[in-house]
């Protein structure tokens, strides 16, 4: 702007109570977000499959080096805010840090040899579900987070300069990182529901066929002869076991699906393990561990 004499101001304004403000903002932001404790590694137990249960641990630790990130921009942009409010000097502005399930009968003890020839499907359905409203609720608070990161520029408006654009530009970056932190916490509670419905529709379908097991025992138990009864109605029971296994493995294979997807979302490989629980990749462990 001209003086009159030749000469420009300086094209920058600052507003000492203006910053203070915005720092007061992004403070509230800051204990709002670090109050919100994500999911722990081990959830609430229930995976049914150590796959899942080892990918979901490799998730949580991604996500908790990515709330390191928000945290540390955070730390730094307030201490940049109070000095530039202290300081009242065009400052360079804050940079972006580089077998557990009941049966039907409930409470009673199975006796019946067909009944107990059906196996459990895999995993806690209840705890799954929770996990899954727990990421939900997590990532829908990162989420209203961004907003009031951006809302907090509003409160200086009298701030503008190099250090105001540089602050906007960080500000923009902390903003996505919170959106899609949120996005990937809800997108992972997606996978985690689909599953749990699938542990749970799965429960559900091996206790009717452990229903028709007991009608068949209680058949041969009341038949003259009991043992020959039941070698009659082996080829009845052994369609139900039959069943039985191809509706676990369908579950497992659900449990596989959604260990990928957990790893997708966060750009890491799904950790897999052999016959004897072991992984079958040392580069896949040591995610857990970085």
């Amino acid at each position: 702007l001209p003086t009159g004499r030749g000469g420009t101001v300086p094209n920058f304004s600052i507003n000492e109570e203006q910053i203070k403000a915005v720092a007061t903002k992004l403070s509230a932001v800051k204990d709002s977000f670090t109050g919100m404790k994500a999911p722990g590694p081990s959830g609430n137990g229930g995976f049914g499959s150590l796959s899942l249960m080892l990918t979901h641990v490799a998730f949580t630790a991604t996500i908790a080096k990515r709330r390191t990130t928000i945290e540390t921009w955070h730390a730094s942009t307030d201490a940049a805010l109070h000095d530039t409010a202290k300081k009242r000097t065009m400052s360079s502005g804050p940079h972006c840090s580089a077998r557990t399930s009941t049966s039907h009968c409930k409470g009673a003890i199975v006796t019946g040899y067909f009944e107990s020839l059906i196996n459990d499907v895999p995993g806690n359905a209840d705890s799954l579900t929770s996990l899954a409203a727990e990421w939900d609720t997590y990532g829908n608070h990162c989420d209203g987070l961004a907003d009031d990161v951006m809302s907090s520029a509003h409160l200086a408006p009298e701030w503008v300069g190099r250090a105001r654009d540089d602050f906007g530009t960080s500000l923009e970056r902390q903003r996505n990182r919170y959106i899609n932190l949120g996005g990937d916490c809800t997108t992972a509670s997606s996978a985690i529901s689909v599953y749990a419905g699938a542990v749970r529709a799965g429960q559900s379908y091996i206790e009717n066929l452990r229903y028709q097991a007991s009608k068949l025992d209680e058949e041969a138990d009341k038949a003259p002869n009991p043992l020959l009864a039941r070698m009659k109605l082996i080829p009845a029971a052994s369609a139900l076991v039959s069943a039985a296994h191809v509706r676990i493995e369908a579950v497992k294979q659900a449990a596989d699906t959604c260990a990928q997807d957990l790893a997708r979302i966060v750009h890491i490989e799904p950790v897999r393990v052999n016959k004897q629980g072991n992984p079958t990749e040392g580069g896949q462990m040591g995610q857990l561990s970085q």
